[in-house]
């Protein structure tokens, strides 16, 4: 998959797709205004690697399903990213352990984790089930 979203034929939705759309939507209120930065996601899943390019600026999120140089990079296997996503994994954690790998600024970091526990934690993502408990 490269990233552009699904067909609602294909079974449920992805929580990563879902978790880019989200933040792709303009300025998330997790950010400050401050921040500006860039970050590419690289998602093995299986052999195939998937590109996410993320440019903050002034709190305000671009997302585009491609490969760009950024002022850090993430690099983890999709499946580990849909629990950072589902909030079943911590970002810090995973770096400790290398299930995820960053190259360059680790203050970016900062910013993913921003996003990634305020969209695991908003009221009814798309990706949670109605017990509140996610998927998988």
């Amino acid at each position: 998959m490269n990233g552009a979203g699904r067909d609602e034929a294909d079974g449920p939705p992805d929580p990563t797709v879902e978790f880019f759309q989200r933040i792709g939507q303009g300025r998330p209120a997790m950010l400050s205004e401050t921040v500006t930065a860039t970050l590419r996601i690289e998602l093995d899943d299986g052999g195939s690697t998937t590109h996410w390019f993320v440019s903050v600026d002034r709190g305000t999120v671009r997302v585009a399903a491609e490969w760009r140089a950024a002022d850090a990079v993430v690099r983890t296997s999709k499946e580990f990213f849909d629990r950072l996503v589902r909030g079943e994994a911590n970002l810090f954690a995973a770096l400790v352990r290398n299930a995820v790998v960053n190259e360059g600024d680790v203050t970016v970091l900062a910013h993913l984790r921003k996003l990634l526990t305020g969209m695991a934690h908003m009221q009814d993502p798309p990706w949670v089930n109605s017990s509140g408990r996610g998927r998988g």
